[in-house]
């Protein structure tokens, strides 16, 4: 796999994001199937709230995922564009960024 993030919550919980989503446990690194798309960021705040984000595979359809502790979960995106860098203050407020400047934020 092509990786182009990583983000953990602890030394046993660990994400690694690209062509793959990889999850570290503290013993393996395990790959999580069926995301679809390419990811090139991964930020959260906590083990049951990660956010990724990239694209569905064409490269004008943004692609934004939110993992609950149990799966991911596709989120509605009001922008077109690859998705690129995630960060936030705070659980309730993510902001990510991607092509041509595009920005959007999320709203608990």
């Amino acid at each position: 796999a092509w990786l182009h993030d990583v983000w953990g919550s602890a030394a046993a919980d660990l994400w690694a994001v690209g062509s793959a989503v990889l999850h570290w446990d503290g013993r393996a690194w395990t790959e999580l199937p069926g995301v679809g798309g390419y990811l090139y960021a991964v930020w959260g705040t906590a083990r049951d709230d990660v956010w990724a984000a990239g694209s569905t595979g064409s490269p004008t359809q943004a692609l934004l995922l939110h993992w609950n502790g149990t799966l991911w979960e596709r989120r509605a995106v009001d922008v077109e564009e690859r998705l690129f860098a995630l960060w936030g203050p705070g659980a309730a407020d993510v902001w990510a960024a991607g092509d041509a400047g595009a920005v959007l934020r999320r709203v608990p």
